[in-house]
């Protein structure tokens, strides 16, 4: 691994660059691609194999090993696989909180208005309070929402590489640790931050579009929306394998910007961060 890659922008369209080339140098990549984007589909299971396996790989980058992704999904031969799994599945349940949070106070600050403006006024004499008020964001609130979102991620991947370094759930609640990681080379984790945030929102719409077919298909069951049926079950597999690949290349390459920490000079996870490339000791 190149250990002269620069700060910033340049050095994070590099990490994201070498992140593809490890995925597609991996002999029968697309295969295992499949195979982790079948297992996703299992409700928490799936997302915990996921975890575990990506971030196994991910903290072999972070020390600069240059390995393939392992052939077998579920190759638990050190005992990682499912600590890393769970662990990083609680990570990023709460920390997805923070997002959840800002939508929930959105949501009824406009219920609110809506109660101030007499818009449930009808529910008081046996009306539903529920057909009174629309409790779905508007559009300034989505947009809030999903900016949190957006801003959140970088935390959770760091947090995860943590955890996955120190084999302690616990380092990845560290949020001083986290921010000072992120300040020192914010820039070298933009270009990851954004091919996963803009291409996964892509994917979000076109699911939801899909989503939508598939209703209306099912409302009609005539031979023709059978086969319609059909095919969008194949497509919706196939945004499940692009949004695994996003996964995939965003966490190797979270992993080789982690690499710059020099990671195996560092101490206990309370231990100040060792300085890299001249950056500074980050007290």
């Amino acid at each position: 691994m190149d250990q002269t890659t620069p700060k910033g922008l340049k050095g994070g369209f590099s990490y994201l660059k070498q992140a593809m080339a490890d995925v597609t140098r991996t002999p029968r990549w697309f295969v295992i691609l499949l195979l982790l984007a079948l297992v996703t589909c299992i409700p928490i299971f799936g997302a915990v194999v996921m975890y575990g396996f990506l971030l196994r790989w991910a903290r072999e980058a972070a020390w600069r090993i240059d390995t393939p992704m392992r052939p077998r999904v579920f190759d638990n031969s050190d005992g990682v696989l499912y600590a890393f799994g769970w662990r990083a599945f609680g990570l990023a349940l709460l920390y997805s909180l923070i997002p959840g949070v800002v939508a929930a106070a959105l949501m009824s600050g406009q219920v609110a208005e809506q109660i101030a403006s007499g818009a449930l006024a009808g529910s008081a004499f046996g009306g539903s309070a529920a057909a009174a008020v629309d409790v779905t964001l508007d559009l300034p609130g989505q947009i809030i929402s999903l900016a949190v979102e957006w801003l959140v991620m970088p935390v959770i991947w760091v947090a995860m590489m943590r955890m996955a370094l120190y084999r302690d759930g616990g380092a990845g609640l560290q949020l001083g640790k986290i921010f000072q990681m992120i300040r020192r080379d914010a820039g070298g984790l933009v270009p990851a931050w954004l091919f996963y945030c803009v291409l996964n929102t892509a994917l979000s719409f076109a699911a939801s579009a899909i989503s939508n077919w598939t209703y209306t298909a099912l409302l009609n069951p005539s031979a023709a929306m059978l086969g319609m049926s059909l095919a969008m079950l194949v497509a919706t597999f196939a945004l499940q394998v692009a949004s695994t690949f996003l996964m995939v290349v965003t966490l190797r390459a979270v992993g080789r910007w982690t690499a710059q920490f020099e990671v195996a000079q560092w101490g206990p996870k309370d231990a100040p961060l060792p300085p890299a490339g001249g950056y500074g000791t980050v007290q």
